[in-house]
């Protein structure tokens, strides 16, 4: 009898203990109930075998895997929205016309100054009306192409600044799996607190959480580890020459090994401010170059066939477009272009050219616009010249001479904007316009040919300002397009933080039922305790 009464005694002990620990948990919970990335717990009951009562097996977190990876690729589809989203309103305030100060607007108000100098060809003020709103334009151009370049570089800045916070957060979570792996309880705490970094990773660069049998590991998009269970490796930036010295991003292992993952990063933030420096941001500043290099060089060609005030001719409006050239990427850096000019405007083409050495003595010229190859089987020396559509380039070594394969890009698009300026001779004096054909005071007949530039197709086959107007209208859509992605993926962001507040979230009421329930569970074990206590005092009495 006594063995029976104190049996019942531990299985009422044991059910106080546990109705204790389920009140712990669920008072945790409630007090959690705010916290950022808190998973709802809840104590697993075990029945013990023959009928010896009950014990709490674990303590378990209510969340789903699956959601934690569906939401880790949503996060990386916002990130990369949002910093796109950004950059893009941006770049539109840049180059937009309707605050009536933009590219379009400066090329309306030069032609229309050309206009009123065709009414009085020999007028000073209107000569000097025309050279004011022409370095109006260029000036126009030239700051407009500058925001774009700042903007580039604030995100080339903010790549670096990515880069610093990622490695914040792969340190941490190393130092969280330091406590947690190898430990068979873990700390539910530490595992929400990992999550919670793993997301905020997520959203600034893509990578893949593989988590399961004691191992733990963080991969880039490349496949190179960022995280292995308790290490953490490093991302380092690099300034890439063939790229204008913007940042490569890097893996660093700790042997110090590195390897380039730049391309592999095409979602999160660092994926959305790398297509923003590299891919966006030069398509606008290309189409301005355009838009001045063939404004310059058209405008250039007629003028110089007109006759000034003093009876000269062949005098330039504006500066030539000049030769810009870079190495590609993979080039040995054994040789260079050491410099370009342009020899005849009239030549120029505007085409994408390149220089591909087909070994280390012979060199092609490729119209990388059309395919055609210019120059073939050129022989190379260091220093010697070579002329095509009327630009001049001279090549010569750095270290070691070419390599076969090197290839250097050639153009005369590139910087056109940055650069473009009214003329040496126009900024001398407004008399150097050539308004006529001849140096007659009331000559006209060279304005109204080149008033005529304002309507021909001179760009794509697109009027200067209705290719103008094509580039800053396809911006505004890109900045639609940029919004309503980023209002998708918040909407996506949200429904999968639903699903996982429906698992993981705390409720109040369901908590609140659940202090009564296990109250009483306590009571219930209390109260059995005390009627067992009772029914062995009396038996010992009666003894």
């Amino acid at each position: 009898m006594t063995t029976s009464i104190m049996t019942i005694m531990n299985i009422a002990n044991q059910g106080l203990y546990a109705a204790q620990q389920s009140l712990q948990v669920t008072g945790q919970n409630i007090a959690n109930v705010n916290t950022e990335g808190y998973s709802r717990q809840e104590a697993v009951y075990e029945a013990l075998s023959n009928l010896t009562g009950v014990t709490i097996s674990n303590i378990i977190q209510m969340r789903d895997a699956f959601l934690d990876t569906r939401m880790g690729y949503a996060l990386q589809d916002y990130g990369k929205a949002e910093i796109k989203q950004t950059f893009i309103e941006r770049v539109e305030t840049i180059v937009d016309e309707t605050n009536q100060d933009g590219i379009g607007v400066a090329l309306d108000d030069f032609f229309q100054a050309l206009q009123d100098l065709t009414l009085d060809p020999g007028g000073t003020t209107e000569r000097e009306l025309v050279r004011a709103q022409a370095e109006e334009l260029c000036q126009t151009m030239q700051s407009t192409y500058q925001l774009l370049l700042n903007e580039q570089a604030e995100a080339n800045r903010e790549v670096a600044s990515i880069v610093s916070s990622v490695n914040e957060i792969l340190d941490a979570i190393a130092n969280i799996n330091k406590t947690l792996l190898g430990s068979t309880q873990g700390s539910n705490e530490l595992f929400d607190q990992r999550q919670v970094l793993i997301n905020d990773l997520q959203e600034l660069i893509p990578s893949t959480v593989i988590n399961g049998d004691g191992e733990f590991f963080i991969y880039a998009a490349s496949g190179m580890p960022l995280v292995i269970n308790v290490t953490a490796n490093e991302l380092v930036v690099h300034p890439d020459a063939t790229n204008d010295g913007f940042y490569d991003v890097f893996v660093r292992d700790n042997a110090g090994l590195e390897q380039n993952v730049t391309d592999y990063i095409t979602t999160s933030k660092l994926g959305g401010l790398l297509e923003i420096r590299d891919s966006l941001i030069p398509d606008q500043l290309r189409w301005i170059d355009e838009a001045a290099a063939h404004l310059a060089t058209e405008f250039n060609i007629l003028h110089q066939t007109g006759i000034d005030l003093d009876g000269d001719t062949g005098v330039n409006f504006f500066e030539p477009v000049g030769v810009a050239f870079a190495p590609e990427a993979g080039n040995s850096l054994g040789a260079q272009i050491s410099s370009g000019t342009v020899l005849d405007q009239t030549l120029l083409t505007f085409d994408d050219y390149a220089v591909v050495f087909t070994d280390p003595t012979t060199f092609d010229v490729v119209n990388v616009s059309t395919g055609a190859t210019v120059i073939s089987g050129a022989a190379y020396a260091s220093g010697v010249t070579v002329s095509f559509d009327g630009i001049e380039i001279t090549l010569g070594d750095l270290s070691g001479g070419p390599q076969t394969g090197d290839t250097f890009s050639v153009n005369t698009i590139d910087n056109a904007a940055a650069n473009i300026s009214v003329s040496a001779d126009i900024r001398a004096s407004s008399s150097n316009i050539a308004a006529g054909l001849s140096n007659a005071a009331s000559d006209n007949e060279n304005l109204l040919l080149l008033l005529e530039l304002e309507d021909a197709g001179i760009v794509d086959g697109l009027a200067l300002r209705n290719f103008i107007n094509t580039h800053v209208a396809d911006v505004g859509l890109k900045a639609s397009q940029a919004k309503s992605e980023l209002i998708a993926q918040d909407t996506i962001v949200n429904q999968i933080s639903g699903y996982v507040e429906e698992i993981s979230g705390v409720s109040l009421d369901e908590e609140s039922t659940n202090l009564i329930i296990f109250q009483r569970a306590y009571q219930a074990s209390a109260r059995m305790i005390s009627a067992m206590d009772e029914i062995l005092q009396t038996l010992i009495n009666i003894v």
